[in-house]
Formats: structure tokens, C-alpha cells, sequence
């Protein structure tokens, strides 16, 4: 079986909050530091096996787009680059 990422590649939002409720639970709510899975060539036409039509880009976009507005609303959950989290934990 496939693991459970956050990637909206291949992992809709209801998934993507599975993989976010299990994480949060196992961390028992302290700060919990999540990271989205995906290439950037996935998000230009025939450059990735997941983008080869522009309807597979647009689903991938609105992937991530409802998972980001979903985390922001109801996790009220703050976003920083990789290379910041030195700095602010």
C-alpha cells in the first residue's frame, strides 16, 4: 500500500485531514510541524506522469488549495519555509 502523505498529487482533502488528525494526535498537540509532498514539475503540463493533461494539474492545484484553506480555517495553522524553522523553534 501506498503511505499516507500529504500530497496532492494523489491525496485528496479527505485524506489529507486523516494524515493530519493522525499526526496531531500521535504528537499529543504540541507543536506539530507538517510537510506537503510534491515536485514542481508537476505542476506544468506533460512534465510529470501526474500531469500530463491540464485537468490533472487543475485537480492537484485544487488539492492543495482546499487543504491549505482547510488548515488555515480550522487548525488556524501559520506557514514558514523549511529553512525558517531553526529560526523560530
Amino acid at each position: 500500500s501506498k503511505p499516507d502523505w500529504l500530497r496532492p498529487t494523489y491525496s485528496n482533502l479527505d485524506k489529507m485531514k486523516k494524515v493530519t488528525h493522525d499526526f496531531i494526535k500521535r504528537t499529543k498537540n504540541s507543536n506539530v510541524f507538517l510537510c506537503i509532498m510534491f515536485h514542481s514539475n508537476e505542476f506544468e503540463l506533460g512534465m510529470s506522469p501526474y500531469s500530463l493533461q491540464q485537468q490533472d494539474i487543475d485537480k492537484i492545484i485544487e488539492n492543495l488549495d482546499s487543504y491549505l484553506e482547510w488548515l488555515t480555517k480550522e487548525k488556524k495553522a501559520s506557514f514558514i519555509g523549511l529553512s525558517e524553522i531553526k529560526k523560530h523553534f
